[in-house]
């Protein structure tokens, strides 16, 4: 694990930070339901992987939908939370988990659609194609994939914030549009659609609807 690899990590093991992203995230989480619903309409099947999720917010919203959802995120905090964020009628299966190791963790084919939502946004771009691979390895031939990033200047840099209730340090991966589709071309998967918007914060994402071909 790298220096600037640990700082994020360590970032979100922080209790602190983690509550200031709950709250944070559940406030501006409304923009992004027409998204989700969006994607959610266009898989054919129940079992869904939220790769990332952070505090599970998103999870749930799959799950309230009747999908069989998985959240997996590494940091040992997020999914603590994620568990005491619980719904009774909606209950996500959370895990602790590297999506480093994702062929180790799911068996191959195992899922319907994969939804990986700001996340893969901390894998540097020397790593990528591998995450896309075994991400592929382990979604359904024709299944559905969503990921999202942030779009810039193309480099992987330490990015410092005041707005979790104190400064933090997180490490993104930035991307152009046209570089991240050929990668994604080039692990097996068909491009569907990607879509561009600017959030609250001027910050420019870019959003990529993907399809398993095998």
């Amino acid at each position: 694990m790298s220096r600037f690899h640990k700082t994020t990590k360590d970032t979100y093991e922080d209790p602190e930070v983690v509550r200031a992203y709950i709250k944070r995230h559940t406030t501006t989480h409304p923009d992004s339901i027409e998204t989700l619903e969006d994607f959610a309409n266009h898989i054919v099947g129940k079992k869904l992987l939220d790769l990332g999720c952070g505090p599970g917010i998103d999870s749930y919203e799959f799950a309230k939908r009747g999908f069989e959802v998985t959240g997996l995120d590494y940091s040992e905090e997020m999914i603590k939370m994620a568990k005491e964020l619980r719904e009774q009628d909606y209950v996500p299966e959370f895990i602790v988990g590297d999506m480093y190791q994702l062929d180790r963790l799911f068996y191959e084919n195992e899922f319907d659609a994969l939804w990986a939502n700001k996340s893969l946004l901390h894998i540097p771009e020397e790593s990528i194609q591998d995450v896309l691979l075994q991400m592929y390895k382990i979604v359904k031939p024709q299944g559905m994939v969503f990921i999202s990033l942030k779009e810039g200047e193309q480099g992987t840099r330490i990015v410092k914030e005041e707005n979790y209730s104190k400064e933090i340090e997180r490490e993104f991966t930035f991307w152009e549009q046209e570089n991240f589709i050929q990668v994604c071309e080039d692990a097996g998967y068909s491009v569907h659609s990607v879509e561009k918007y600017i959030n609250f914060k001027k910050v420019s994402w870019l959003q990529f609807f993907l399809q398993v071909v095998k």
